[in-house]
């Protein structure tokens, strides 16, 4: 009767376990998306999802290849294999920093080593997936009597890991997330660990927990493009970040330079000076430009571009303006006689840097 309850009570560790490397898994995943997209462009996110794939799919090439040998050490290799995708998670972001890895990709066809360094960073992220995703699978392959249990529990931790990154966004800045979810697979792994396992496994597993926390106090540079416009306007003399906010809807940082200005598309019949003024950049591309705080109205600027050609049809009693930015095309709006303005900005990071 002892060994009946047990056997259960290690079942639903096992579960447990399951659950929260899933939801470490995809949490991994989107923010790695996010990471992609402050460092070179959304178009990445393409990317991530093929080293998930090719991790779990290798992964279940590997137990397909050596399913009883591997089954044989099951009691030893699922916490290793967990405590491990921690470790890889954390490893993984910050190595993909150095400049043995650094690609980019608008030097892609011009420098080959480029396609080496790419190459590189694929299997670097590739490393994390495969290992949480052998775990999986050997679960899977053990319990096959109770899959319907187990999946259960890995499709409620995926769903949960998604919700989760969106918390962590809000909370944490994207060099930090790596190494907050990491803690993660470690727990994961130190909740199934065997009596006859446990000396190796948990001096393993504060090895792993010390590196991350280590990795947790000391951010690196996310050292984004040098194609990206804040990496343009950051060469910018005295050019500084002002501001900086993580949130779902992406890295906001402010930028000033006393020579950064604003002028889209001016017209020569325009002789006055142009101030400098402050910008905002999203995900490391420019979104928009803050008036200028000053007696004198920045925005009469914009009544020498194309912006002022609908005022020139007339005085307007109601407008429209969709993505508001910082607020330079309504204060354009409110100086050419507009009685109502209906301004629309998507990015609520952007309306509550400017609220503050």
């Amino acid at each position: 009767m002892f060994a009946k309850h047990k056997s259960n009570f290690f079942q639903y560790r096992l579960l447990f376990a399951v659950f929260i490397l899933s939801a470490a898994i995809v949490s991994y995943e989107i923010q790695l998306m996010h990471f992609f997209t402050i460092v070179q462009w959304h178009h990445y996110a393409y990317m991530v999802i093929s080293i998930a794939l090719l991790g779990f799919g290798a992964s279940g090439t590997v137990i397909s290849v050596f399913r009883k040998r591997m089954l044989q050490r099951i009691d030893f290799l699922l916490p290793f294999l967990m405590i491990s995708t921690g470790l890889l998670m954390t490893i993984a972001v910050r190595a993909s920093r150095y400049e043995f890895f650094l690609f980019d990709s608008y030097t892609l066809f011009v420098d080959r080593s480029q396609f080496s360094r790419l190459a590189g960073t694929y299997f670097l992220f590739f490393l994390p997936f495969f290992s949480g995703a052998l775990a999986i699978g050997l679960i899977f392959v053990k319990k096959v009597s109770s899959i319907g249990t187990f999946y259960f529990s890995d499709l409620l931790g995926s769903g949960i890991g998604g919700a989760l990154t969106i918390f962590l966004f809000w909370q944490f800045s994207p060099q930090e997330i790596p190494s907050v979810i990491a803690i993660l697979p470690i727990l994961a792994g130190v909740l199934i660990i065997h009596k006859k396992t446990r000396l190796y496994l948990i001096l393993y597993s504060l090895l792993s927990l010390s590196i991350v926390v280590y990795h947790l106090n000391k951010p690196f540079d996310l050292l984004p493009s040098q194609f990206k416009s804040i990496s343009y306007a950051l060469n910018l003399p005295d050019a500084k970040i002002d501001r900086q906010i993580s949130s779902p809807y992406g890295l906001v940082q402010v930028v000033s330079s006393p020579v950064q200005r604003y002028a889209p598309g001016l017209s020569l019949t325009y002789t006055e000076n142009v101030p400098p003024c402050d910008v905002i950049f999203n995900n490391g591309d420019w979104y928009a430009p803050i008036p200028t705080r000053s007696k004198k109205d920045t925005s009469h600027i914009l009544n020498y571009t194309t912006m002022a050609l609908p005022y020139a049809f007339g005085v307007p009693k109601s407008v429209l303006l969709f993505r508001a930015g910082a607020g330079l095309e309504i204060a354009h709006a409110l100086n050419n006689g507009a009685e109502q303005i209906t301004a629309v900005e998507p990015n609520a990071t952007v309306v509550s840097l400017l609220n503050n």
